[in-house]
Parts: structure tokens; C-alpha cells; sequence
């Protein structure tokens, strides 16, 4: 009787043009809008990266501590530039200080080291996007550039960042070096005005035996500091390769994400087309199935399964098209994808079956109140803007905790950028239980409803 039923709904639910439309061909048309909008950005983000040409000058030939950041995010050019003739030791050195600190993923800037008259001219060639000037320990760098583009933005963060974050570190240490010279001085000062007749000898000799005996106190503070630098470096570089993929998705995704999931949601049409033939006040075939003896609740779950079923089919085309037709990768496996989008198509099967049992037929409601609602849930999801999760997050968290859509969106997501772990087992688990609840509550309504008459 199950598997009859099963097979019956199923077939019924294919026949039926609307769900199919709403569930497998919109789906389709709008991952096809979404890449002819921003394919090629994902594209290139998934990408290797052509690392961006700039010059880099050392003003006095002094390199300072902005130089070696530049080096670490650069695969150095030595094809150009007067100062590419390096020692032997040094551009050892400087090579292993680059291959510690790359990323995994490919340089992202390609450096010439040259003079300020070589650089000015590579960048009125065109053969650098910008010029770095680094003028010493104790000097902010600058940024010279002939135009305005992504690359230049790019250069422009890399600057803004760096005179965030490491002017404070060259404060300090100019602030220490300024105070131990500020001893030196108060020092010489004290033994000049005991002993005047010693003169300017004996205060210059004072102040020199004084920075002598400070240095040790002044290396070592710049040890611990060092010291705690590297402690940091370490736990930061452990954290990423235990808590971040390889190869994480584009941030392009979450559209297509949200996509999946407004798909998902969209099976409580399949659940509103097949409750027509099993409630009394719905149609006349519900009617008629009123008056047969067939289980009503057995009835209910095979077309259920058949709802869950055909989501889960129109789940695995639309991922197959969005991966191998538009050749974007979720970086998830296939079965993951399925397992989330299946659940997120119970949702929306067990949400139609219990909006059925309210409506008592209103044809309006029953076309209004689904498609409302997962339009809604999309929304918040991310699916027109793509930090609209974020942004409830960061107000009313509990709203992305209740939203299907945004469970959905955030299970793909963790597994996408930080594997497949415990959030998204937790985001699997939330969906179930959402499922569970709709069709339990649907289950109540339909036992309890009774007509007066058939």
C-alpha cells in the first residue's frame, strides 16, 4: 500500500508543470542570471591570481621593515631594476623569508626593486601598477600610482593595512630607544653638573658608557617582543590550516547558496498540489479519498516521501548544472550538498502540508502564503543582498537560528570554507528537528479534523 501510494504521488507531482517549474526551472534560470551577473568574479577568485607588478624603492638603499612585507606578499622580479644583483647570502635569506610567509595560495604582488628614476619610468611604461617608496624604520612608506583600477585598490589596502598595524610596533620600539637615549642624557647630565670642570669630555664619554650598558636591557626587551610576535605568528598559522580549507569558496557563492535553498523551500508546492487530494475541504478528489478506506496518515507520508524525493532530484540537477554547466565549484562534496538540500526540501514539504491543514482550501492562501514565506526566508538569507545574514546576525541572531533559509546557507558555507564539521552537522541536525516538528503538527491537524457531512 506505501510503496503504491509512493510511487502514485510521485509520478502525480512530476505531471504537475507548476512544481516542476517553481522547484527545477526557475531555480535553473536564476543560476544562470547569478553567473552571467558575477560568474567571472567567482571565476577569478576560485583562479589562480595574476600577482599585481609594483616597484619598490628604498629611499638611502635602507631597507625597512615595509620592505620585507612587500617581499613576503611578492614573487620578486629580477629581470628589471638596477638593484636585483643581490649577494649571495642576502638573497638566500630573502628567499627563505618569502617561501616562510607566502600563502599556499600564489604571490600576490610581483616586485621590481629599482631606483626612483627606473620606477618612475616602469610606471609611466605600464609595466608597474604603482610605486612603493620605503623610506626607512621610523618613516611611513607611500604609494605613487598613475591611474585607478582593481590593482591600485589592491596596492592602496596593502599600504592602509600595514600603516594600521605596524606603525604602532615602530612607535614602541622608537619610544624605547627614544627613552634609553633620554636616560643616557639625564645621566650626563647629573655628572656634568657635579663635576663642571670635566666639561663636554666627560658628559659625551657619560652618555656613551651609558648607551653601552642600557643596550643589553633595550635587545632584550626587543627579544621578548620579537619572541611574542613569533608566538602569535605560530598560533595565527595553526589556527588557519586547522580551522580554514585550502582552497575555501568564493565569498560569490553565498548567492548561489542562498539559491539552493530558496529551491529547497520551494517544495511546500509539491506539498500544497498533493494535500488538494487528501483533505475533504480541498478538492473532490480529496473528497473521494475521504471515503475510501486508505490510511489518511499513510497517505500522508508516502506523498510526503514523494515531495521529499522529487526536491531531492531537482536538488542534484541544479548543483550539477551550477558545477559542471556554469563550472562553478561549491568545494564540497557531492553527497553533502544532497544531504543539506534534501532536508531543506522536508522543510518545505512539512511546511506546505501544515499551511494545507489552515487554509481549508483557500486556493489564495495556499498559492500566497509559500511562496511569501520563501521568498522572505531567501531574502534574509542573503539571496538579493548578499550580508543580509550578517547583518541579522549581528541585530537579531535568533532570526537566523529560525530561518531554514539561513540554517541552509550557513551549513554550505562552513563546509565550503572550513570543511565539513560541527557547525554544519549542527545546521544538518536544525533542519531535521524543523522537519520533524512541521510534519508532526501537520499529522495533528489532520487526525483531528472531522466534517459533518461527506
Amino acid at each position: 500500500m506505501f510503496l503504491h501510494l509512493l510511487i502514485y504521488r510521485f509520478r502525480d507531482l512530476v505531471r504537475t508543470k507548476y512544481v516542476i517549474g517553481w522547484t527545477l526551472l526557475f531555480p535553473l534560470l536564476l543560476a544562470t542570471a547569478f553567473y552571467a551577473g558575477f560568474g567571472d568574479l567567482i571565476r577569478t577568485e576560485n583562479g589562480s591570481f595574476d600577482p599585481i607588478p609594483v616597484a619598490l624603492v628604498s629611499e638611502n638603499g635602507e631597507e625597512g621593515i615595509f620592505s620585507q612585507v612587500v617581499e613576503s606578499l611578492a614573487e620578486e622580479d629580477s629581470s628589471t631594476g638596477s638593484d636585483t644583483d643581490l649577494g649571495a647570502d642576502s638573497g638566500t635569506d630573502a628567499a627563505a623569508g618569502n617561501e616562510a610567509v607566502r600563502p599556499a595560495s600564489g604571490p600576490a604582488l610581483r616586485v621590481t626593486k629599482a631606483t626612483q628614476e627606473e620606477a618612475e619610468a616602469l610606471l609611466k611604461a605600464g609595466k608597474v601598477n604603482g610605486i612603493y617608496t620605503d623610506r626607512g624604520l621610523f618613516q611611513e612608506p607611500s604609494l605613487t600610482v598613475s591611474g585607478s583600477g582593481m590593482d591600485q585598490t589592491v596596492l592602496s589596502e596593502v599600504l592602509r593595512v600595514y600603516l594600521n598595524d605596524y606603525t604602532v610596533s615602530a612607535d614602541l620600539i622608537k619610544g624605547a630607544l627614544t627613552g634609553s637615549s633620554g636616560a643616557s642624557s639625564d645621566a650626563s647630565a647629573d655628572e656634568a653638573e657635579t663635576s663642571p670642570s670635566k666639561g663636554s669630555e666627560t658628559v659625551g664619554r657619560a652618555s656613551k658608557e651609558q648607551a653601552i650598558s642600557s643596550l643589553p636591557g633595550l635587545l632584550s626587551r626587543i627579544r621578548k617582543a620579537l619572541s611574542a610576535l613569533d608566538e602569535l605568528k605560530s598560533r595565527d598559522e595553526s589556527l588557519s590550516r586547522v580551522s580554514f580549507r585550502e582552497d575555501p569558496v568564493s565569498s560569490g557563492m553565498q548567492y548561489f547558496f542562498s539559491l539552493l535553498a530558496m529551491a529547497s523551500l520551494f517544495s511546500s508546492w509539491s506539498a500544497t498540489s498533493f494535500m488538494k487530494s487528501l483533505l475533504a475541504d480541498q478538492s473532490a478528489a480529496g473528497l473521494r479519498f475521504e471515503c475510501s478506506p486508505a490510511p489518511r496518515l499513510t497517505a500522508a507520508a508516502a506523498s510526503a516521501l514523494a515531495g521529499i524525493l522529487l526536491q531531492a532530484l531537482s536538488g542534484f540537477l541544479v548543483v550539477l548544472y551550477i558545477e559542471y554547466v556554469l563550472g562553478l565549484s561549491f568545494h564540497i562534496p557531492l553527497g553533502y550538498i544532497l544531504l543539506v538540500t534534501t532536508l531543506g526540501g522536508a522543510v518545505g514539504v512539512s511546511f506546505g502540508m501544515a499551511i494545507s491543514t489552515l487554509t481549508h482550501g483557500n486556493e489564495a492562501l495556499n498559492a500566497a502564503i509559500p511562496l511569501t514565506v520563501t521568498m522572505t526566508c531567501s531574502f534574509l538569507s542573503g539571496l538579493m543582498v548578499g550580508s543580509m545574514k550578517q547583518i541579522i546576525e549581528n541585530a537579531a541572531p535568533i532570526l537566523n537560528r529560525l530561518n531554514p533559509a539561513a540554517v541552509l546557507t550557513d551549513a554550505l558555507y562552513c563546509a565550503g570554507t572550513y570543511g565539513v564539521g560541527r557547525q554544519y552537522w549542527s545546521d544538518a541536525a536544525s533542519l531535521a528537528v524543523m522537519a520533524a516538528l512541521l510534519l508532526l503538527f501537520a499529522g495533528i491537524r489532520m487526525r483531528r479534523q472531522n466534517y459533518d457531512h461527506l
